[in-house]
């Protein structure tokens, strides 16, 4: 699925580049290596969330990076029914 994603997109607009990465935690088989080779998606086995950061920092950004932030944000209103709040 992502290498179809990955080639819809470079064929709707060829003058942009497009990458795809698929991360894991886990352990990486031979399979997989082939397979991410042939569809030319990177492959990165890194051991924590952190270290994935690191490494997608350091790969996609141009210059001089003083920190790279990942978040995850939720705003939530709760409403009583009944309530004019």
């Amino acid at each position: 699925m992502l290498a179809s994603r990955l080639h819809d997109i470079q064929a709707a607009d060829p003058s942009i580049q497009v990458s795809a990465t698929l991360v894991t935690t886990q352990f990486v088989t031979e399979g997989a290596v082939l397979l991410a080779s042939h569809f030319q998606i990177q492959l990165d086995q890194v051991a924590s969330v952190e270290d994935f950061v690191l490494s997608i920092g350091s790969r996609h950004f141009v210059g001089n990076v003083d920190r790279v932030q990942i978040r995850d944000e939720t705003f939530a209103v709760v409403s009583l029914r009944g309530s004019d709040r």
